[in-house]
Order: structure tokens, then sequence, then C-alpha cells
């Protein structure tokens, strides 16, 4: 394989064990990164924290981006505590088939109200 020894990764929207960020956080630590994680809110941190420290994260910060201030906080924490960041891995989410909404039917032509 290869190394990320020496390098910074940011690994966000861990939900649990089986997710797609913990999976490439899990990767970026096996690799040599040292690690940091957000959390969506205080309720999400009860599940997040184990997951991290059984990673080896080194920071483990929230992030509810609509909340006013903490994407800037996240951002300075990393800088006073690292200076950079070498990988971000953004919040991973598997979306769903969903029907079209009930005001739109599909035609093999054209989507028409």
């Amino acid at each position: 394989m290869f190394s990320l020894s020496g390098k910074k990764a940011l690994a966000a929207g861990i939900a649990n064990d089986q997710s797609i960020a913990y999976g490439c956080a899990k990767a970026f630590r096996e690799q040599g990164a040292a690690l940091a994680v957000t959390y969506l809110n205080e309720k999400a941190e009860k599940h997040v924290r184990p997951l991290a420290e059984e990673l080896g994260a080194e920071l483990i910060l929230p992030l509810g981006v609509p909340k006013d201030g903490e994407f800037a906080g996240l951002f300075d924490s990393l800088r006073q505590h690292w200076g950079r960041i070498d990988i971000c891995q953004p919040r991973s989410r598997q979306h769903h088939r969903r029907r079209p909404p009930h005001r739109w039917r599909l035609s093999h032509r054209r989507l028409r109200p």
C-alpha cells in the first residue's frame, strides 16, 4: 500500500462503525495519518467520540455548519494544533432513491408539472 505518515486528515460525518466516513478515517489511520474527527451535535457526540477514540483521533471537534462560528472554530482549532490539513474527507452520506415530488410527473420526453 501507500503511506500517509506525517499527513493530517480531517474526517467528518462518522455516524457509526459501518459508515463510509468511519471506513475512510480507519484507512487514514492505518496508513499512518494523524486524525481529527468531527461530530454534528451533542447527541451525535455520544456515538462519535468512542469511535474517534478507538481510531486514535488527536482531535474530536463539533461541526454543525449552520451554527454560527463552528465552521470557523473548527479550522481555528486545526490551525492551532496542526497548522495545516492534508486530507479532508467531507461528510459521506448514502442517498436513497426517492420518488419525484407529487407535483411532477415523469414522462419519457421531459419533466412536466
